[in-house]
Order: structure tokens, then C-alpha cells, then sequence
């Protein structure tokens, strides 16, 4: 936690997860490797699979930046157009929004900037939003 930031860090991809699950066989990996695919659907208790990789210095889904910068840094996902209707410059410009919206909701309630408060959650939250 820093400033604004409270992140929690996955891992850079799963192949010591994999390597565990040989003998570990719970929770399972889920059978669908689609993250964004989380609406209209039953819950199931499994691990979301990374892109694979086989270097285990290797990030997932391509390079990121170091923290704090990663949490205002393109992704890699946004970056090689795999999300439909993304692209660099809406993200960016979406990031400017939140950064308006939390200047304005540490104005309105002053105790967001002393860490006191947890799971804020934005119902417009685009593709951002901060808890």
C-alpha cells in the first residue's frame, strides 16, 4: 500500500503453480483460459490460467511496468489489440477520468487519503476502479 495504491501482486506467470498441482491437485486450474469471461456464469472455485510461458522469469501476457508506474502504464493485453474496442489512447484517457474522480472523492471525503477505508468500489468503473 503507498498513496493511493493498494495492490495485490499476481504471480508473473504458473509454471511453479503447475509444478505444485502435480501433487496439490486442489484448487484446480479452471478449464477456461478467458479471464474477462466472468458474467452469466456459475462460480467455480479454480485459478484462473496466465498465458503460458516457458522461462520462469518470464511474465505472462508480455512485460509490465514496476510499481507504482504499472498501475498507470498501458497493459500489454491493451497494447497488442487483443481487447476488442481498447486501444493505447482510451485507456489513457480513462485513466485521466480516475484521476479526476479520486482527486474529487478525496475532496468530498478528506479520510480516503489516510488508508482508513477498504473495498471503495465505483459502479461506472470502465476500466478502472479502485477498492
Amino acid at each position: 500500500e503507498k498513496g493511493d495504491l493498494s495492490v495485490w501482486q499476481k504471480p508473473l506467470n504458473h509454471i511453479e503453480c503447475i509444478k505444485l498441482k502435480q501433487n496439490k491437485k486442489t484448487p484446480p486450474i479452471c478449464s477456461s483460459d478467458n479471464a474477462d469471461f466472468a458474467w452469466y456464469k456459475d462460480l467455480e472455485s479454480c485459478v484462473t490460467p496466465l498465458p503460458k510461458t516457458n522461462n520462469p522469469e518470464e511474465s505472462a501476457g508480455g512485460a509490465v511496468e514496476d510499481w507504482p508506474d504499472r498501475a498507470f502504464a498501458v497493459p500489454p493485453r491493451i497494447i497488442r489489440g487483443t481487447i476488442q474496442d481498447m486501444n493505447a489512447e482510451k485507456f489513457r484517457e480513462d485513466n485521466e477520468v480516475w484521476k479526476e474522480r479520486i482527486a474529487h472523492y478525496k475532496k468530498i471525503v478528506p479520510e480516503l487519503s489516510h488508508g482508513r477505508f477498504r473495498n471503495i468500489m465505483d459502479m461506472n468503473a470502465y476500466l478502472g476502479g479502485f477498492a
